[in-house]
């Protein structure tokens, strides 16, 4: 894994566990849904974010371990670490765990916002910031064609 998407994700991941400390130390009830207009439909516990974390460590490890191991991939042939597809598709799962890392992101300042973070927007700005992530690293460590 390129080094600047791993920091970039233990980042997004520990802005999280942040805002979660944060919610359970100053709030005894927070919003945990929403309905289709923005509106929130129900209140839990403070203790209750601390999922979005777990599920985003628990996402980065497994996308992490499918990524770092193509043997173990459903298919007929081997493969092995070096060829040219597995390039593309390692990138591709830098690409799918930095936009997974900024959406919980993005809905946990949703929960300590009060307000839902308007999901187009979200997903647009998800979008375009792993865009972003994937040309920097494009730009620090471009593939050796020689």
């Amino acid at each position: 894994m390129n080094k600047f998407i791993r920091i970039f994700n233990i980042a997004l991941i520990l802005i999280q566990l942040g805002i979660s400390c944060y919610l359970i130390t100053q709030y005894d009830l927070i919003p945990i849904h929403w309905d289709i207009s923005g509106a929130i439909d129900s209140y839990g516990s403070p203790s209750v974010s601390l999922i979005i974390p777990l599920l985003s460590l628990i996402t980065w490890g497994m996308i992490f371990f499918v990524k770092n191991h193509p043997d173990w991939w459903n298919v007929r042939n081997e493969i092995k670490k070096s060829a040219a597809g597995i390039s593309i598709i390692r990138q591709m799962f830098d690409c799918m765990t930095a936009w997974s890392m900024i959406l919980m992101t993005f809905l946990m300042y949703s929960i300590l916002r009060g307000k839902l973070f308007m999901i187009g927007l979200m997903f647009i700005f998800a979008l375009l910031a792993c865009i972003i992530v994937f040309f920097i690293k494009r730009i620090n460590c471009p593939d050796k064609e020689s």
